[in-house]
């Protein structure tokens, strides 16, 4: 629905029910702020301008705001909320997949500058990553080891097979390191990848979790350093051929799109409780950074 925005409205406040979504129009900026009673004033985060969006958990997984937001500059702006677009994502229609798509592409924005504004820590210095060049073809007996890929019907199955491709490493290799540009995403079929950022440990991945999707929806750097702690199987899809499955309509590309823009939403809420932390005198960008769900394993995707 179009709205026409007012200087110092208030869209939504910290701790409000999600429930629309905003499309901002020319002339318009929204400023977001964190607060909190420790806090002596509101911290800005990100002002969002023409062509961006917010509230976009209202559409992702429906929590509460973890900001408020406040306009700057008045102008046309549109409304789309979570009623109305469930049905849309229900049906698997693509254009609720590719307003997710933009979703998880502005969230990549927001959390690197909120996460800017907290980290004190230099990028660690790390080796090069394991190539990929000359790896195995993945067999086609071998695409249901990975439980998404289950209920996916036999040709469906030929077509993920040319695109993937595998290795067996061992413990201690370096998958994905921090800082380099996303251009593929990792699927861990058998062993154990832990994902370290800044040094810090953030979570363990086992089999049928999955990494590198945020760097790739937002084509920006890895967030995170992957490296192997368990023997592992792990399945490669290169970016572009991510982008093959998602402009197909593929339901494996879909679900990707969703698992990355709850995954954004969960590391948001957590950048923003340190940047809460940072300002009470606390540490920052530290535990609170565990709380995000880097891993949900995948759900079977039926064809």
């Amino acid at each position: 629905r179009p709205e026409q925005l007012q200087p110092g409205q208030t869209l939504f406040s910290k701790g409000e029910p999600a429930t629309d979504l905003w499309i901002l129009g020319r002339g318009c900026a929204v400023e977001l702020l964190v607060s909190a009673p420790q806090l002596p004033r509101p911290v800005r985060t990100a002002v969002l301008q023409a062509g961006e969006t917010l509230g976009e958990v209202a559409l992702v997984d429906g929590t509460e705001h973890s900001m408020t937001a406040v306009v700057l500059s008045g102008g046309a702006a549109w409304r789309l909320s979570a009623a109305d677009f469930a049905p849309l994502r229900i049906a698997k229609e693509p254009v609720a997949y590719k307003v997710l798509r933009k979703i998880a592409f502005d969230l990549g924005q927001r959390v690197r500058q909120v996460t800017a504004k907290v980290s004190q820590l230099d990028t660690p210095v790390l080796p090069d990553p394991v190539s990929w060049q000359g790896a195995s073809p993945v067999g086609p007996s071998s695409l249901p080891l990975y439980p998404a890929f289950r209920l996916v019907p036999f040709s469906v199955q030929l077509a993920l097979q040319q695109m993937l491709t595998e290795q067996v490493l061992p413990k201690g290799s370096l998958v994905m390191r921090e800082g380099d540009l996303g251009d593929a995403i990792y699927l861990v079929v058998e062993g154990r990848v832990a994902l370290r950022w800044r040094w810090k440990s953030l979570t363990n991945i086992g089999m049928g979790g999955v990494f590198g999707l945020l760097s790739v929806m937002d084509r920006g750097s890895s967030f995170a350093s992957a490296v192997v702690v368990e023997p592992a199987r792990i399945w490669r899809l290169g970016a572009e051929d991510f982008e093959v499955l998602y402009r197909a309509h593929h339901p494996f590309a879909y679900e990707l799109v969703e698992l990355v823009a709850r995954q954004l939403v969960a590391r948001l809420h957590s950048a923003n409780a340190a940047l809460i932390a940072q300002g009470a005198g606390g540490s920052g960008l530290d535990e609170t950074l565990a709380l995000a769900d880097f891993n949900p394993a995948l759900e079977p995707v039926p064809g």
